[in-house]
């Protein structure tokens, strides 16, 4: 990341300049009196012309370049997040008011499922990457206020009602679990590979037996929203379900008890079915080639790439931009087993810092007991101890872009 420090503004000075051109000057003060007194626009002196100090000013700016390193810290999200958290959250509805409040209680609830990225740690975070079970918190208002919002948000053709049958029966069944995965537009790409790896892996961990609430993360399938951007020429209310290779990835979604509405096809398995449906509909509607959706995330992109069904939608409350961008939702259905793919491509693409940057096990345990001793030298007590845990873990590891 580099800082461009430019050097202060060449403060005009007139009596300086008088004193180095003092037959110019003068000639040049009679003349503008003169026009001042004939036009009766007054004396213009006191507004010279700096352009040549401006221009001097941007070529002596090359030298003042600076880069700087930036530590990104990941940790658990904590209570003194909160706020942090309700900046990056509350506009998760495009605007639309919901119980944002509770969703991030249960955030910070799950504890090391979800990780916050940090400068410092008693900075807010910059970004959230955590997953809720939608079975878990079905009841909860949040998830039912989210539900109900997606589902309103498909699109209304023939395939929109199709789309919107599988994120509800998602919704509704065991083993989904909703990606909450927001973070300010100018944070670096390179924090994706990691958010999703300490995420993957903060999964894997609380699915094995005997650890608390195991049947709720052991997941199947995610859903995620997230937020890119379409040409305003494209189709920005549309979708597609996957077929072929990918027509595994929709068996992922709900079982053949909750499957079925409104097809009459409920005795078929939701495999076959949806090998059958696509054909019909994915030639009443013209679906939006994936190079008409410009991804802000990193991860996003790869995900679509292994998504088993997607829509998008318009932000309405944000206009097309000069550019002539429309900012867009991107709901998506991804199946665990095809997290293992995108993963691989991500890190390949963007690079793991967490990976390259040396972050073996040596090098998370003495981190850890550096967090340790920094947060006792300062009286952290119970907040050093979650700390470590997270260094022992590797998601306290620090990266330096």
């Amino acid at each position: 990341i580099k800082l461009i420090k430019m050097p202060p503004k060449k403060q005009y000075n007139q009596e300086e300049e008088s004193e180095e051109e003092p037959s110019q000057s003068s000639s040049e003060g009679e003349e503008q009196s003169s026009s001042g007194s004939e036009d009766g626009s007054g004396d213009d002196s006191e507004f010279p012309d700096v352009s040549d100090n401006d221009a001097e000013d941007s070529s002596d700016g090359d030298e003042d370049i600076q880069e700087l390193q930036v530590e990104f810290e990941f940790f658990s999200p904590e209570e003194k997040d909160f706020l942090g958290l309700k900046a990056l959250l509350v506009p998760y509805l495009n605007g639309q008011e919901f119980d944002s409040s509770a969703l991030i209680d249960a955030i910070i609830a799950e504890g090391d499922v979800g990780s916050v990225v940090k400068t410092d740690s008693d900075d807010d975070p910059i970004a959230i990457m955590s997953v809720l079970s939608t079975h878990k918190y079905g009841e909860a208002n949040f998830m039912k206020q989210i539900r109900q919002f997606l589902l309103d948000s498909c699109p209304k053709q023939a395939i929109g009602a199709k789309l919107a049958d599988l994120c509800r029966q998602a919704f509704d069944s065991k083993g989904t679990g909703l990606i909450l995965n927001e973070r300010f537009i100018n944070a670096p790409p390179k924090l994706s590979p990691p958010l999703v790896m300490f995420l993957m892996d903060a999964i894997k961990e609380r699915a094995q037996p005997g650890q608390p609430e195991a049947e709720h993360f052991d997941f199947k399938r995610f859903l995620l929203a997230t937020r890119v951007y379409m040409d305003k020429g494209a189709s920005t209310r549309s979708g597609a379900i996957s077929n072929g290779a990918m027509a595994g990835a929709a068996g992922a979604g709900p079982s053949s008890s909750s499957g079925g509405k409104g097809d009459g096809s409920s005795q078929r398995p939701a495999k076959k079915q949806k090998q059958e449906e696509v054909p019909s509909t994915s030639t009443s509607q013209p679906l939006p080639a994936a190079a008409e959706i410009i991804f802000s995330r990193p991860e996003d992109q790869y995900f679509h790439e292994h998504c088993s069904w997607y829509y998008t939608f318009p932000v309405e409350s944000r206009p097309v931009g000069k550019d002539g961008l429309q900012q867009c939702r991107l709901v998506m259905q991804i199946d665990m087993d095809k997290i293992p793919a995108a993963l691989k491509v991500l890190d390949e693409e963007v690079g793991n810092m967490a990976k390259d940057g040396g972050s073996n096990e040596q090098d998370v345990a003495k981190m850890a007991e550096e967090a340790m001793e920094a947060a006792a030298a300062a009286g952290a007590g119970k907040g050093a101890g979650k700390k470590k845990k997270k260094a022992a873990g590797g998601k306290a590891k620090a990266i330096q872009l």
